[in-house]
This record gives C-alpha cells, sequence and structure tokens, in this order.
C-alpha cells in the first residue's frame, strides 16, 4: 500500500514537471520565433496578383505622414535628453510632454492611422488579402491599440502634484514608446507598403490613392492644426541625427510589457 500511494505520487510529480517544461519550451519557442517572421500579406480566397504599382500616390501619402510622426519621435529624444539633465523648469517640462501626448494622440487617432484603417486595411480585405501575424503575434491593428497603450503611461508619469516624480522611469516609458513607434512605422515601409504595390491589383491601388486624396482634403484642416504643434515641439526640442540613438532592439522585449 505504501509502494502504491509512492508511485501514485511520483506519478502526479512528473505530470506536472512534464506540463511546466512543455509550457516553458513554448514559451521559449514563440519568443524566438516571434522576430523572425517577415510581415506578409496572405490570401483569404486563391489569388495569384503581381503587380509593380504605379500608382503609389497612397504610398507617398503614408511615407510623408511617417516623416512628420519620425520627426516628433526625434524631438521626444531631445526632452528626454533635457530630463536626464538637471537644467530644467519642471513646470515647462510638464506642460511639453502633455503637448507630446496630446499630438500623438490626435494625429494617430484622427489622421494617421485612422487613413490606415479606414482606406489602405480595408482595400487590403477588398481584394482577398488580410494581414498575417507579424513578429508571432502582432497585427497591424494591435500596433495602434498599443500605441495608446503607451501614451497612456506617458501621461501617467506625472502625478496628481503636476510633478514628474521619476525623471530615469519617465525617461524610459517615453523611450519605449519612440521605439515601438519607430519599429511600426518601419515594418510599413519595409514590408507592408512594398508587398501591396507587388500583390495588390493596378486598379485598386488607384481607387485607395483616389480615397487617400480625398480623406486628406476632408481632414486637411486639422492635419495643418496638428503639424504646427509638431513644428513648435521639434523647434524647442531639437535633435540631431548624429547623435548617438538607442539600437531599436534594446527595446525589442517591451512588446510583453503592454
Amino acid at each position: 500500500m505504501i509502494w502504491d500511494f509512492r508511485w501514485k505520487t511520483y506519478k502526479s510529480l512528473a505530470t506536472i514537471m512534464f506540463a511546466v517544461t512543455t509550457r516553458l519550451m513554448m514559451r521559449r519557442w514563440s519568443t524566438s520565433v516571434r522576430f523572425m517572421q517577415p510581415m506578409q500579406l496572405t490570401p483569404v480566397i486563391s489569388t495569384s496578383y503581381s503587380f509593380t504599382s504605379k500608382s503609389s500616390r497612397w504610398k507617398n501619402a503614408f511615407v510623408e505622414q511617417h516623416k512628420v510622426i519620425g520627426d516628433v519621435l526625434n524631438a521626444m529624444n531631445g526632452y528626454v535628453e533635457k530630463l536626464n539633465g538637471k537644467d530644467f523648469d519642471e513646470a515647462v517640462m510638464v506642460r511639453d510632454l502633455n503637448k507630446f501626448v496630446d499630438f500623438f494622440v490626435a494625429y494617430l487617432r484622427e489622421i494617421h492611422n485612422k487613413m490606415e484603417e479606414e482606406v489602405l486595411f480595408d482595400s487590403i480585405r477588398d481584394c482577398g488579402y488580410s494581414m498575417v501575424r507579424m513578429h508571432g503575434g502582432i497585427y497591424m491593428q494591435s500596433d495602434h491599440d498599443q500605441t495608446h497603450t503607451y501614451l497612456d503611461r506617458i501621461r501617467n508619469v506625472v502625478d496628481e502634484s503636476q510633478h514628474i516624480s521619476n525623471a530615469h522611469a519617465a525617461s524610459r516609458t517615453i523611450e519605449k514608446f519612440i521605439t515601438f513607434l519607430e519599429i511600426h512605422a518601419f515594418k510599413e515601409n519595409t514590408d507592408l507598403f512594398p508587398e501591396m504595390q507587388q500583390k495588390v491589383p493596378e486598379d485598386v491601388q488607384e481607387s485607395t490613392s483616389q480615397r487617400v486624396e480625398e480623406f486628406l482634403a476632408k481632414h486637411g484642416e486639422r492635419e495643418a492644426s496638428l503639424r504646427k504643434i509638431a513644428d513648435d515641439l521639434i523647434k524647442t526640442y531639437p535633435f540631431h541625427p548624429d547623435q548617438k540613438k538607442k539600437d531599436s532592439n534594446t527595446f525589442a522585449n517591451d512588446y510583453d510589457d503592454v
């Protein structure tokens, strides 16, 4: 009877150890694959399009907006440099941090991401494609949602008394956001846009360009006002390309933080 009890105990422990080991191995595998898989457009229906588009006006519009976003992210790097120093007016830094957050919330939600979701992603789906997972489980739409999670975290570095209580932690939070958005724009510029140019028919790309132009005409006044805010931030916090920036791989695992 004692041996029977011991056997059952050993069997239970072995089962638990096997389950734990398997889970750890699967987690490690998914992490290693996450950053290896390229962005692809995978057909939902059987198609064999292979076009090199001449109608790239839609792409030019998105890339140009990415440049605006990149310039403001560089200004954020300049802001972080100042925050890491000792000579700054905290009230001004709090005010400008809120300006950065307000700009990105408005520009992404009302202009850039909105145009991607309502025009670009819609065009991709209309011709039978869906955007499959990137980096082992991150969708483009999910990236858009996570962007606002990062912005909420940045806003929360300012306490109720309108103080930045921990400048180092605040800098780290801002740097994570900068890297995340840089990687997102890089994936679109180098993977999504060329893939769409290659596989989406010419006529669909032309209609996409027309819809982009209609969107910009409708929201042009709002975008212009936001770009003025961007220009002010860029002038206030200059950051030169030759200044040392963090390698984007430094924060690769920050996807897990969201």
